[in-house]
């Protein structure tokens, strides 16, 4: 059914917690001013994801909160992690297989030093590295393919890292 929220006015974000699981929602927006309502905006859909698995890339740095799976492997050495956990701390089948490796851990990710970043402190501080020019490469392996699938990679750089280049995931 169709469900109203009304926010405070000059909100610019607002969070749609408590969502189902591979559900589609449809939203769309207007503005209220007095007791005067502009034209709805466009309709917008979104699926909420079946899974949804974290994966810290982490050598040294200390393993950040559950559900993170926490990696604690050298990016310099194939390696495979198994049974990585979703959301709900649950274990899947979903496997991740460093097949060509990386130069090493960057560890110069930002701290907000209260894990108010995107993600959990310890995340931020460290992922793996290469030069430009090089390939690195992991297979994920366990996937449904009844299930469609998306996949996202974010890094942080402090001030005083090198957070230069350009990335594809194919």
């Amino acid at each position: 059914g169709l469900v109203t929220i009304t926010l405070n006015g000059n909100t610019t974000s607002y969070k749609n917690t408590g969502l189902a699981a591979n559900t589609k929602y449809y939203y769309r927006v207007r503005a209220k001013n007095g007791s005067t309502y502009s034209a709805f905006s466009n309709k917008v859909a979104t699926i909420t994801p079946y899974s949804i698995i974290y994966v810290n890339f982490n050598t040294t740095v200390a393993n950040g909160p559950a559900p993170w799976n926490n990696l604690v492997a050298s990016p310099m050495a194939p390696f495979t992690s198994a049974n990585l956990k979703n959301q709900s701390n649950t274990s899947t089948t979903v496997k991740l297989k460093l097949e060509k490796v990386f130069n090493g851990e960057f560890t110069a990710g930002v701290s907000t030093g209260n894990n108010s970043g995107v993600a959990p402190d310890n995340v931020l501080k460290s992922d793996f590295w290469i030069d430009n020019g090089q390939l690195a490469q992991f297979r994920v392996t366990g996937l449904n393919k009844s299930h469609r699938y998306r996949f996202g990679f974010f890094g942080s750089s402090s001030a005083n890292g090198w957070f230069k280049g350009d990335y594809t995931a194919s």
